[in-house]
């Protein structure tokens, strides 16, 4: 609908290729964006489908987002066998051998952002390694203070967890999905290079009993390969 610095995210949220969109989903019509969710409709792969994580969700205030997903940056620490470049700033310069990723996510971005952060009920991070983005680790400073109530899934690794981290976790409402393909050492570490088992397992085991003191959800997520079918 729109694509920054281009457009600010006032007008993206606001302007008419979102209206179309919008107006198109009210006659049933996922054409306009709407193309994966219309393919797993068609194959009746109900539980795939993206737009569930919206059914809970109601605009309110009225014509703010309920949710937003941040997806900006590649920095990573990991090369894993499975993953590229897009998704890790260490695969990009070590395995692939190119410069890095240009980021348009200026500081002007993240002050765009704070009107909208008081509406959010739910806010999802993804990376790279979210626990490793800087702007990440600030946004969710800002919005336990300003949304204390709003809900923030964070898909991590689970490879580094420090002080100030885990401070704003305690501080926020924290979904922790962390991502481990094998629970043999040696596996893990083949796969997941860079990573050592031994502070993944203990950063799990904080992250887990964070999840529990705190009623928030706690989850594993693993990437089926041949090399770790034995391990699912």
């Amino acid at each position: 609908a729109g694509v920054y610095p281009e457009q600010s995210i006032r007008e993206i949220w606001e302007g008419g290729a979102v209206r179309a969109q919008r107006a198109a989903l009210e006659a049933a019509d996922l054409s306009l964006g709407c193309g994966g969710c219309y393919s797993l409709l068609k194959s009746r792969n109900i539980s795939a489908l993206p737009l569930r994580a919206y059914d809970a969700l109601s605009s309110d205030p009225p014509g703010m987002p309920s949710r937003m997903e941040f997806e900006l940056f590649n920095t990573c620490n990991l090369e894993c066998i499975m993953c590229r470049g897009e998704f890790s700033s260490a695969i990009r310069a070590n395995r692939e051998k190119r410069a890095p990723l240009a980021s348009p996510y200026d500081e002007r971005f993240f002050e765009q952002l704070e009107p909208f952060l008081r509406a959010l009920r739910s806010a999802r991070f993804l990376g790279g390694e979210p626990l490793l983005i800087p702007q990440y680790v600030t946004l969710w400073e800002r919005m336990t203070v300003v949304n204390p109530d709003v809900s923030i899934s964070i898909q991590t690794n689970a490879t580094v967890l420090d002080h100030r981290t885990k401070a704003i976790l305690r501080r926020g409402r924290f979904h922790i999905s962390v991502s481990i393909d094998s629970v043999d050492k040696s596996l893990y570490e083949t796969i997941r290079k860079n990573a050592r088992f031994e502070r993944v397992k203990e950063n799990i085991e904080w992250l887990a009993a964070y999840a529990r003191d705190a009623g928030t959800s706690f989850g594993i997520s693993c990437c089926p390969m041949p090399q770790n079918w034995q391990d699912l």
